[in-house]
């Protein structure tokens, strides 16, 4: 497995404030519990768990190449 076939999912109802840095970006999104796919919408579908999708905004994947 690749890093890019992992994700970090958030169980949370209600808003995220997001960082300080803006490094961070949580999409609004429901994850099933049968499966462990998770999709991206604010409505979770019945049976799956609301939450929050992370992505690193390009402020981060830019910063994080000139580190050592």
């Amino acid at each position: 497995m690749t890093l890019d076939e992992f994700a970090v999912f958030w169980p949370r109802r209600g808003d995220w404030i997001g960082s300080d840095k803006g490094y961070d970006q949580w999409m609004p999104a429901h994850l099933s519990p049968d499966t462990g796919v998770v999709e991206l919408g604010e409505t979770a579908k019945e049976g799956n768990i609301a939450g929050y999708l992370y992505y690193q905004t390009e402020t981060a994947i830019s910063k994080g190449k000139n580190k050592p």
